[in-house]
């Protein structure tokens, strides 16, 4: 998502927004997240009913461009559209965004998951953000393989059918869990569309199924340890602390967000002010006006 925006004194105005592919260039590679960046702003342009020109500020957060290699790549790649680029992490947006008094963690979960924290000296803290292969607890990514993993224990017996297995089936098109395996090696199940399969997890709870409910339960559950985890590495103890949320799954489900929280109980973490934000690319703004 492309926000533009004119910039005035003390904050700025918001002009058109743009849409466009994923910009990840671990994922979609270098030249796909450039193009994918480059279009979303032309459309941000157009919706603002301006014709494009090169702007003097563009502020990116980007998913799977934390090192520096990878920054400096997509800063020569978009220095056609800004006097000045500044690549960050799209988590890094988050905290700009959502951490309204300045400190506090946040938490990213969507097709994937990672939380960072941010104390009073502004020191930086993070958990969680391994990628698909490694990590991304609490996030809808996991809660997909968690249920393709029990599609297969369904069809060897090993668990009791549920509603759930016919929603996955349903939602991938297909009879058998045996054809999974072809869609995995065909590339025709990639991780946004796995992550998708989160909302059949999350309506086969409501309609209570008890194999549903437990996945959401763990990935709440291991969700909430990485925030515990920061927490501990930023030695809070009894205070209580600012938390920011982002990102589709636990923004938009209050089931997911809601079990997440009670984990955050269990392990004694006391939550200040909670803000969730909806709209991570606006802190691309602040950073750009910072």
């Amino acid at each position: 998502m492309a926000v533009l925006a004119r910039r005035g004194k003390k904050d700025f105005s918001i002009l058109g927004r743009g849409a466009s592919q994923a910009s990840n260039p671990r994922v979609v590679g270098f030249s796909n997240a450039s193009r994918a960046i480059h279009d979303a702003v032309k459309l941000a342009f157009k919706d603002a009913g301006i014709p494009f020109t090169k702007v003097g500020f563009l502020a990116a957060g980007i998913s799977g461009a934390g090192r520096d290699e990878e920054k400096n790549t997509l800063q020569i790649a978009l220095a056609s559209l800004a006097g000045k680029v500044i690549i960050s992490t799209d988590a890094s947006l988050v905290l700009e965004e959502g951490l309204m008094e300045g400190w506090g963690i946040a938490v990213i979960s969507g097709t994937g998951s990672i939380v960072l924290g941010k104390n009073q000296q502004g020191e930086s803290f993070r958990a969680g953000g391994w990628g698909s292969v490694l990590g991304d607890e609490g996030s809808g990514y996991a809660l997909g393989m968690g249920a393709l993993k029990l599609l297969t224990h369904f069809a060897d017996g090993r668990e009791k059918q549920s509603p759930l297995q016919d929603k996955i089936l349903a939602h991938l098109g297909i009879v058998h869990a045996t054809e999974i395996v072809a869609l995995l090696h065909e590339d025709k199940l990639d991780k946004s569309m796995i992550a998708n399969l989160a909302i059949e997890v999350l309506h086969a709870h409501g309609l209570g199924d008890m194999y549903a409910s437990s996945l959401i339960n763990d990935q709440a559950g291991q969700l909430a340890s990485c925030v515990g985890a920061v927490h501990k590495q930023m030695n809070l103890k009894d205070e209580m602390v600012p938390l920011t949320l982002a990102g589709s799954l636990i923004c938009k489900s209050d089931v997911f967000r809601q079990a997440f929280l009670e984990h955050l109980q269990i392990l004694d973490i006391k939550v200040g002010l909670l803000t969730l934000v909806h709209e991570p690319a606006l802190g691309a703004l602040r950073l750009a006006l910072s």
